[in-house]
């Protein structure tokens, strides 16, 4: 029971986001990296970070920016068939039996990497690099 709490706990934690708008120095570095995108959902994650929510060419995207505008990532859902092999093999191994419900590629500073929700784990969204080992 305690382990599902606690997963419960981090779910809510990952999800929860307050709405509004963002501060000019945001909107203008958005504006910069997607200059075609005219429809974004802005949220407040952490409390430290925005986060735009939108589409583009067809595919759901995020990207996330600081107070001050500066990037941190872009994250873009993907098919799940589109994971790399040794990804999926990163995941079977760390979570047997899980089933990956959602894939998405992220892009950063620091190149990049793979988040994936799952279902029939305890946890529920895992990252994994492109090598097929947990983002740690």
């Amino acid at each position: 029971m305690k382990t599902i709490v606690i997963a419960s706990t981090l779910f809510l934690s990952f999800t929860s986001k307050a709405t509004g708008t963002p501060p000019d120095a945001v909107t203008a570095a958005f504006k910069q990296m997607f200059p075609t995108v005219t429809d974004v959902k802005w949220g407040k994650e952490d409390g430290t970070e925005w986060e735009g929510e939108f589409t583009l060419n067809g595919n759901e995207m995020s990207a996330n920016f600081s107070e001050d505008g500066k990037w941190i990532e872009t994250e873009t859902e993907i098919e799940i068939s589109a994971l790399p092999t040794a990804v999926v093999d990163g995941i079977n191994a760390t979570y047997p039996g899980a089933k990956i419900t959602e894939a998405n590629v992220v892009k950063n500073a620091n190149g990049g990497f793979y988040e994936v929700d799952l279902s029939g784990a305890i946890v529920h969204e895992a990252a994994f690099n492109v090598d097929g080992s947990p983002v740690k």
